[in-house]
């Protein structure tokens, strides 16, 4: 099991050991939750940031706590409402798709940077979330990192 310190497990089966704060107390890593239902999409996305935050010179990579079962982050999130500053969810998940897992993660807490990213949605859909981002795979994945990098920035 990967750690980004001693006390901070990377992984969901681990998910209750997590602090429930911001930032890893040991090492200073920020974290953020990707919930996707898709283990290969949470593997690259983790490979990718890494990559891109390194190559941009912001330092030590965020902590990315990755999640396939929506219901369990919506669980878990209720436990810990203050650990992410942002949330990344896939649309198309078979439980819950990822308007119905965000306005579930919103109610807990509003001041939680939400959005979506998928290659599946449409204008219209995008349309009606009025407190949802869309990120759509792979074009808008560069505005995403530097989201990331903004927000977990100014935490």
């Amino acid at each position: 099991m990967g750690t980004c310190c001693s006390s901070s497990p990377r992984h969901p089966e681990n998910a209750s050991k997590l602090k429930s704060h911001t930032n890893c107390s040991t090492c200073n890593t920020k974290a953020l939750l990707y919930i996707d239902d898709e283990r290969d999409n949470l593997e690259l996305f983790k490979g990718v940031l890494a990559f891109k935050w390194k190559a941009k010179g912001w330092g030590r990579p965020p902590l990315l706590v990755t999640m396939t079962n929506p219901a369990g982050a919506i669980r878990y999130l209720e436990a810990h409402p203050l650990r992410f500053p942002m949330i990344i969810c896939d649309y198309s998940m078979p439980e819950l798709n990822g308007i119905e897992t965000c306005r579930a993660l919103a109610s807990i807490n509003p001041d939680i940077f939400l959005c979506i990213l998928s290659a599946y949605t449409s204008p219209s859909q995008r349309s009606k979330e009025k407190n949802l981002t869309f990120y759509s795979k792979p074009d808008d994945m560069e505005p995403l990192y530097q989201k990331i990098h903004q927000l977990l920035s100014s935490t």
